[in-house]
């Protein structure tokens, strides 16, 4: 009779704490990740951009704004309930609780774990982009607020 081999299945699910709130891991692969990300009301991620990754974001619950790059510049959206976002690799992106309360989101990515470049961010995080790298973003208003 043939052996079985034993499967390394890691611990499901792993909570990280962030600045924002958290993310729950789903579930992880050599080609995904499912992420839940939970914001609180007010905070928002970090403007950000992957080399790689390719994103799908879906609004579970709440209410959240995203401020990302489309073929009409850079532009400011309601996140509409169980309505996917697809966020292609090289698309600048930030993703904002609203005030009056927190956001649920499913992120499905695929899996590039280390692959941000944080461009502003309100908790310190952000890389230093040198002035050729702003360039390349088309970095003028970071803010990524509707005022």
């Amino acid at each position: 009779m043939a052996k079985k081999k034993e499967v390394h299945k890691p611990e499901m699910p792993q909570i990280t704490q962030t600045p924002w709130g958290h993310e729950l891991l789903i579930a992880s692969n050599d080609l995904y990740v499912v992420k839940q990300l939970f914001i609180k009301a007010g905070k928002r991620l970090s403007l950000q951009v992957h080399e790689e990754r390719f994103e799908h974001i879906t609004l579970v619950s709440g209410g959240a704004q995203m401020y990302m790059e489309t073929t009409q510049g850079l532009t400011n959206f309601l996140m509409s309930p169980m309505t996917p976002v697809e966020v292609a690799p090289g698309t600048m992106h930030r993703i904002s609780a609203l005030d009056e309360e927190d956001a649920v989101l499913v992120e499905v990515s695929t899996n590039h774990p280390d692959d941000i470049i944080r461009i502003d961010d309100d908790y310190g995080r952000a890389d230093n982009l040198d002035a050729e790298q702003e360039g390349n973003y088309g970095i003028d208003d970071i803010d990524g607020n509707n005022d």
